[in-house]
């Protein structure tokens, strides 16, 4: 019996955290925000498809440097090939704008990766658009720019 209502117990605990994080996005969308684009930093450096797959919205389009155009399935093979390694990254000066249910990030992200031996620093200032659906953010666009250092 005891055994029975700890997983009744851990049941409506674990419900009750799903709605919280749910709630959270809808009253404090920038903090939710947040909270995604940090989950999107840890999982560009973990290579994590999984994560990726579930951030990016079925018509994602990233436009990258030099005018590159990928769309989802490109990205997350670029992302995820291995033939680029970013061992370590981190976005700062991230600003959140929220409209509803859609949102612009605009942040800076700092990183150094591997390409196959080449090893390099870099310096992307970025623009994401993120569209609510069911009450989680999803990424429908990212255009980055590497920044020259001084």
């Amino acid at each position: 019996m005891a055994v029975r209502i700890r997983g009744y117990a851990l049941l409506a605990v674990s419900v009750a955290a799903v709605a919280a994080c749910r709630d959270a996005s809808m009253t404090d969308p920038a903090a939710a925000l947040l909270a995604r684009n940090a989950a999107y930093d840890r999982a560009l450096v973990e290579g994590d498809s999984v994560s990726l797959d579930s951030l990016y919205h079925p018509d994602f389009t990233y436009l990258g440097p030099g005018g590159e155009l990928r769309t989802r399935s490109a990205q997350l093979n670029a992302l995820t090939s291995g033939r680029v390694d970013i061992v370590e990254g981190q976005s700062d000066s991230v600003v959140v704008r929220v409209y509803d249910s859609a949102a612009i990030v605009i942040g800076q992200f700092r990183g150094r990766a591997r390409a196959g031996t080449d090893a390099f620093s870099f310096h992307e200032r970025y623009s994401t658009t993120w569209l609510r659906l069911n009450g989680s953010w999803m990424l429908v666009l990212e255009h980055g720019t590497i920044m020259r250092e001084p």
